[in-house]
This record gives C-alpha cells, structure tokens and sequence, in this order.
C-alpha cells in the first residue's frame, strides 16, 4: 500500500511467515555488515528468534511514519484484531482512483453498524482523513509522531513576503533618490526621439535583471545557509532543484513579478521627466519623491517592530508554555521501563532496594505514563437511575503515584497500603470528572471499572469506590483541556517506574540505579528517561518556531537599515556636493 520499496526480500511474500522480520537498511548493516541479512536470525528477549525476510530502504524524513523494522500482524492475534469494537490501531484505506472519499465516510456509519451491537454504534464516530492532511493539518490524540502545523507555514510566508516587501522598497526609495542623476539620460533619450514607452521598458528590463541576479545569489546563499536553517528549524530542508523542476518556473515567475513590482514606480517617475526642466536642473516632482521616501521608509519600520512584536509574542508563548504549572512536578523524574523484564514481576523488591538510595526521593509504578500515554476506557457510575457509562480517561497506578508526582488532594485521601482493600476496591478521580458526573460530594460513590479479560475473553468488571478527587491537572500537553480522568491499582499492567531523584546528586544516583537493574535483569539493557524531556516534546515546535521568527524578524531588520543606510549615504552625497559647489543660501536677520 505504501510502496516502501525493498533492497532485498519480495514484497509480496516477506511477511507472510509468523517469525519473520523485514528491516531497514541500517539495521542490517549494524548487524550483519556486508554479509547478505536474508535468512539470519534477530532474537527479541533472549527467546523469541525472527528470520530477515527483506531489506528495505530507510524511511525518508519526510514520510507520515518512521520505523525500523516491520513485524507480521499474525504475532499480534492475542489483541482480538477480527473483533469489529477493538479500537487499538490506526486503519489505512486505499480507495480507488475517481472515487469520491465523502461518499465513502457517508456510507461508513451504517456499514459499522452492521458489525457492532447499536449501542457501541451510537458512540463510534468514523471520519477519513487523507494521508496528505495528517502532517499539517491533524493533531488527534496518538498520532505516529509529532505534527506539523499549517499556521505556522502561513506565518512564515508572511514574513518572508514582508522581508520581500522591505527589499522592493529599498529598491524604489534608492532608485527615486538617484533619479535626479539620471534626469539628463532620460532628456537626451527624449530629444533623440525615445518614447515614454520605450524608456519605461529600458528601467524596467533593468529592475528584471537586478532581480535576475538576486535570484542567482540567493540560490547560491540558500545552498550555502540552508544546513544552518535545517539545525535551527529542527526540519531537513534542501532545495534540489534537479529532482524538483517545477520549481523552476515558480522561481522565474516571482523573479519577474519581484522586478516590475519594484521597478514600475521608479520607471514611471523617470520617465516622465520633461526634456527642458530636465537639462536645466529643475524637478518640481522633487518633494513629491521625498514624501514618498519617508512614506515607504514608515512602512519599513512599521513592518519592522511588528515583527519584533510578533517575536516577543512567540517567546511570551513559548516562556508560558514551559513554565506554567502543570497540577504536579514533571522534573527530577526518570521513568525505567519494566514491560517485558524480570523487574516487572518482582518490582516491589526492585523498588525497596531503590528506595535504600538517600538520593532516591519516591518511586512509582504505573502501567502508563502522564504526557499522552493514557488510556481512554468506559466506566460505570452510579445514578438516580441505575448505573450510566462514562467514557473517561485512565491511568493504571500503584499506592505512591499521587505522592511522587507531588499532586494535590481536593478532597478524601490518596491511596494506601493501611488500607487493604484499596488494591482491588478503591479508585481516585480528578475534579474534572467530579464537575461532568455532577457530584459534588465524590467520596463513597461506586464505580465499576474493566479489571482485565478472562480466558474466554470476556471483560472482567469490578466495583470500586472513589476515596480520593485529585486536583485538576495537565495529564496531556496544555494545547489541550484537562479531560476526566480515573485512576486505580492493576499491578498486572505496570510498564514503567517513576523515579524522583534529588537534583545534586542525578549522575551518582542514575549509577546507582543501573547497578540495581543489572542485578535483577542483567539480560536486557537499562531503559530509562526523564519525564520532563519527554514532556517538552510537546513544545518543541514552538521552541522551534519562536527562534526561527526570531532569526527571520531580524533579518527583514537588518534589510530595512540597509535602505536606511543607503539613503543616509546618498543623501550625505548630495548635500556634500552642494556644499563643494557654493550652492548653499545665507540668511540675514535683523538685530533687534
């Protein structure tokens, strides 16, 4: 479907047996070097042995997913992949050419129905999106990766065109000023017989060539600066025109646009000088390009603190997005992952023998992560009239989550092991799910939960009541509202510990949890990272954006005083020449 095309493997086959394994080409290199990768084995978890079937290509930059190897479905049946309400991956349809996708997602809700029970139906919301949209337009919760956004595209044209703009105005303001030099050229051209028309061609076709050669430079500085802009904008950006020749005609259309934009003021003005004034020095149009100048020299610099402004607003932003509190303390935490791993099944010994580390403030277990990795599942509440679904979202946590996460309590306590029912029969709630299921007072009310799936495979359901409501906090990034969340115990599920270390003494202590690590699973590597890098992840795009505003807003700065300059420079020229001439006046006053 995606054509990522094969080095070595066939396609239609690569994947066809249950253990194999087809990947990329760095992979292969890493692990067999030059020998031939088809046919040799990877073993995952010191058990489970998968055969190289292929070989492909790295994944380009730019491609809606990036991955390294690519497993068979079939390893996957344990997820109930053929039930039609397992919502747990992404579904890519690939229509037919002509085909209209509007009619196709109309059709899709009573298709779906067909396949699920009504009441399942009723809550499923089905929408397609084409694949082109995903990386600018989309930001759905679990995407494959960090989007993009439109805005910010739309943003940098805009200020690319007002860089574009200060320049055209440079080249008028420059040209009106030298005017008066070429006043004589213009009359003798007129004498000889030159048309207006034919003169408003000779300064326009030399704007075009001007423009003609700062289209060379730039293509020559953009090669040269695009590595610098690539680092600054955290984008591999190149131009590679021989593979993109479309842009060529694009480039010699703005080229031409860009010269008669600015050269159709200046060549109007020239040409429209009258012979005679002209050989005698006079110019009545004079204080008319003066005040032009100074107009176009205020929308400069207008244009020029708007940028600045634009700047102080983008780090305002950015400063507000790092620094506002959260609802619980993201640093200092460092996350191990321990699915999969033999300190999963005993991880209370691993967390005491952590906790023996004076630097070692609390540790945590939990089956997802705050940032995004929460789970959404339905619950049932009790109400006036029986018990009601509530869609909400999940954390799966042990007793000393809300302590190490330095949470509030809004209400009732938080869990703990004094009280042994709280394993199995107990849940927390935040006050955005106390204000949607309208309770005011939480504590006591009943909710029954999913605990798991039994053998059959059916869900197992139990009741649990709310002893605690968390203060509201911002489980996700703050592009988005705090939804109602619950939390309970399954230690089953447990995936990852959250670590809270004291700041002075982190490398020491990271060490120290390693040598634990090795001691309890010494056959697969230490996984750790720290919970606030991983939410500033979410920022990252406006870090980036702001320093590169930044770097644009001072560039179109920096051109606008080049016009200044060279206008100061002129004008200093003219009144030097006056002054070397004796053409000055002299005033006399009368003494009082």
């Amino acid at each position: 479907m995606f054509t990522f095309p094969l080095i070595t493997g066939d396609p239609l086959t690569a994947l066809r047996e249950p253990n194999s394994i087809v990947i990329n080409e760095d992979l292969a290199e890493k692990y067999f070097g030059r020998t031939d990768p088809i046919g040799q084995t990877l073993t995952f978890d010191n058990e489970v042995e998968r055969k190289v079937t292929g070989v492909f290509k790295n994944v380009p930059h730019n491609s809606h997913m990036h991955f390294e190897f690519l497993l068979p479905f079939s390893n996957y049946q344990r997820w109930d992949v053929d039930k039609w309400d397992v919502n747990n991956f992404h579904l890519y349809l690939l229509i037919r050419k002509h085909s209209q996708a509007t009619e196709l997602e109309a059709k899709l809700p009573e298709f779906v129905r067909s396949h699920i029970s009504d009441e399942r139906a009723d809550e499923a919301l089905v929408k397609l999106q084409p694949l082109t949209d995903i990386h600018l337009y989309s930001n759905l919760h679990r995407e494959f990766e960090a989007n993009g956004d439109i805005t910010y595209v739309y943003l940098f044209a805009i200020v690319a065109f007002f860089i574009l703009a200060i320049a055209c105005i440079n080249f008028v303001n420059l040209t009106t000023a030298r005017s008066a030099s070429r006043a004589r050229e213009v009359a003798i051209r007129k004498v000889v017989g030159s048309r207006r028309q034919q003169l408003i061609g000779q300064f326009l076709g030399e704007s075009v060539f001007l423009s003609v050669i700062a289209l060379i430079l730039a293509v020559v500085l953009s090669e040269t600066l695009l590595p610098y802009f690539s680092e600054l904008s955290g984008k591999s950006v190149g131009l590679e025109l021989s593979s993109k020749l479309f842009f060529l005609p694009v480039f010699a259309g703005i080229t031409l646009v860009v010269g008669v934009v600015a050269g159709a003021y200046p060549a109007f003005i020239l040409s429209g000088f009258r012979p005679v004034a002209a050989l005698q020095g006079g110019d009545r149009t004079g204080s008319r390009r003066a005040l032009l100048r100074k107009t176009l020299v205020i929308t400069q610099f207008t244009i020029s603190i708007f940028l600045i402004i634009g700047t102080a607003v983008a780090y305002d932003q950015f400063n507000f997005l790092s620094n506002t509190k959260l609802g619980f303390e993201n640093e200092q935490v460092a996350v191990i992952r321990i699915n999969n791993s033999a300190v999963k099944e005993k991880y209370q010994a691993f967390k005491h023998e952590l906790m023996q580390n004076p630097n070692i403030l609390d540790v945590s277990a939990t089956a997802n992560l705050l940032g995004g990795s929460d789970w959404g599942m339905p619950v049932f509440v009790e109400s006036a009239d029986g018990e009601k679904k509530f869609h909400t979202r999940i954390l799966i946590v042990d007793h000393d989550f809300v302590e190490t996460m330095q949470m509030d309590m809004a209400q009732g306590r938080d869990f703990s092991t004094e009280f042994a029912n709280d394993r199995d029969n107990a849940i927390l709630i935040n006050e955005a799910a106390a204000r949607q299921l309208g309770w005011k007072q939480p504590i006591g009310k009943t909710i029954r939960r999913m605990e798991g799936e039994d053998e059959a495979g059916n869900t197992i359901w139990k009741k649990a009541r709310v002893v605690g409501v968390v203060r509201d906090f911002h489980f996700r990034s703050l592009h988005q509202e705090i939804e109602p969340m619950v939390m309970y115990i399954v230690r089953e599920w447990f995936s990852y510990l959250n670590v809270r270390i004291r700041p002075d003494q982190l490398s020491s202590t990271l060490d120290f949890m390693k040598r634990k690590w090795r001691e309890f699973e010494p056959s697969r590597p230490f996984d750790t990272f720290f919970l606030d890098q991983d939410f500033n992840q979410f920022y990252r795009a406006e870090r980036r954006f702001g320093e590169t505003f930044a770097a644009f807003s001072l560039l179109a700065i920096f051109v606008a005083c080049l016009g200044l300059f060279g206008l100061a420079a002129f004008t200093a020229e003219q009144r030097t020449k006056k002054l070397a001439s004796g053409k000055f006046s002299v005033h006399l006053f009368r003494r009082s």
